[in-house]
C-alpha cells in the first residue's frame, strides 16, 4: 500500500486552493488555519480548524477584552505548531478515535 495506513485510505484531508508553499510558512507563522475539509468515503464531510496554543491564548485574550468569557470556533482541534504534517498525523488520530462519530458534518 506504498506506506499508507488503512485509515488514510478511508478519508481524504482538503487543504484550501490557496494552501502553497509560501501560504504554508503564513500559516506556520500567524498560527491557525481554517477551510480544511476532511472527507470520508461515504462522501461526509467534516470542516476543520486547526490553531496552535500561541494563537489560541491570543485569541482568548482578544475575546477577554471584548467582553466575552469565551473562545468558541466549530470543530477546533489545538496543535503544537499548525503544519501539514501534523495535521495529517491529527487527523489519523482523530479517526482512529472516533472523533468524527461526535461531529457535524456538512
Amino acid at each position: 500500500m506504498s506506506g499508507l495506513n488503512e485509515l488514510q485510505l478511508k478519508y481524504l484531508i482538503q487543504f484550501p486552493d490557496y494552501y502553497d508553499d509560501l501560504y504554508k510558512l503564513e500559516v506556520s507563522a500567524k498560527g491557525y488555519l481554517n477551510e480544511v475539509m476532511v472527507q470520508f468515503l461515504n462522501g461526509t464531510t467534516y470542516p476543520m480548524y486547526f490553531i496552535d496554543i500561541t494563537r489560541l491564548q491570543q485569541d482568548f485574550q482578544s475575546e477577554i477584552e471584548y467582553g466575552n468569557n469565551f473562545l468558541a470556533e466549530p470543530n477546533m482541534v489545538v496543535l503544537s505548531k499548525v503544519t501539514p504534517e501534523n495535521i495529517t498525523i491529527a487527523v489519523d488520530k482523530l479517526v482512529s478515535q472516533g472523533f468524527f462519530n461526535e461531529l457535524g458534518a456538512l
